[in-house]
């Protein structure tokens, strides 16, 4: 079956989540037993929220003979990235614009999540961000949300592995960063501790409030790190998916919570888009 993808060169957050939940829609009314082909053709421009849920979404019919025709404007691109089945974080080979598709394996065989969250952060931090950027806390800023975000999917999502994408556009100074799972969700996760949740609506709902699954003292990280991206100077966007609905806020607006039509993504996704700051942010500003 055919898949044929639209992604248009908007950067708009809205144009680009409607057009990822048309891509997913359509890929995951395909059998599982059928031989997908993702026809990329019409694409000039890719962001990680476009194309990471997708890869992930595709790499399920791998053991059916998927075919991801190269195309022709950003085929070499999605290979570079290593689309879409991404690499181990041991085989990774970064660029000042970005760092590949990994595929992080979780459990107690794999490397542990916190080593690897480590690891990335210089990573986003040497390759995106020179040393120029000393002193404006987006070391702290980086660190903190990706610490907070894995610690999420590795201690509570019951996925075999989490996926992450990173991309820094130099002539907007912007940086977007993607990681998702394919786990139990945020509904899941409350549920699988004994919680009360109506939906995955109310799950979200708890979730960007600060209402923990992990026990008393440590139910912030989601909404600290939302406050951090969209009230600093990093004037950001800050997005998560879980089962069937979604929660966007977006620097200067009102966060916006909606239910998906006709789709759900098991697991959850959450992607961050932010500007290099134009003072330094103090990360214990918005910590709660």
């Amino acid at each position: 079956m055919v898949v044929r993808v639209l992604i248009s060169s908007n950067a708009s957050l809205s144009k680009r989540l409607n057009e990822l939940i048309d891509n997913l829609r359509n890929i995951f009314v395909t059998p599982i037993n059928q031989t997908i082909e993702l026809d990329l053709s019409k694409v000039h421009w890719v962001t990680p929220l476009s194309i990471l849920p997708l890869a992930t979404a595709v790499s399920k019919f791998q053991n059916h003979n998927i075919v991801v025709p190269a195309p022709i404007l950003i085929g070499s691109y999605l290979n570079t990235v290593h689309f879409p089945l991404g690499l181990s974080f041991q085989n990774v080979a970064a660029s000042h614009s970005y760092i590949p598709i990994l595929k992080i394996p979780l459990g107690q065989n794999s490397i542990p999540i916190d080593q690897v969250v480590s690891d990335y952060i210089q990573l986003v931090i040497t390759n995106f961000f020179s040393s120029a950027m000393h002193g404006s806390g987006i070391s702290n800023v980086v660190g903190y949300f990706l610490s907070e975000m894995a610690s999420n999917l590795g201690e509570h999502s019951r996925s075999n592995f989490s996926w992450i994408m990173s991309q820094y556009w130099d002539h907007t100074s912007e940086c977007e960063i993607c990681l998702l799972d394919t786990g139990v969700g945020l509904a899941g996760a409350y549920r699988a501790v004994g919680m009360t949740v109506a939906n995955d609506e109310d799950a979200i709902r708890k979730a960007v409030t600060g209402v923990s699954s992990k026990g008393q003292g440590r139910g912030y990280g989601i909404s600290s790190n939302i406050r951090l991206f969209t009230e600093s100077s990093l004037e950001g966007k800050f997005l998560i998916i879980s089962g069937k609905a979604g929660y966007v806020r977006v620097f200067g607006k009102s966060p916006i919570i909606f239910n998906l039509d006709n789709m759900a993504w098991n697991g959850t996704i959450i992607m961050v888009r932010f500007k290099r700051p134009s003072q330094e942010v103090n990360i214990y500003d918005y910590i709660e």
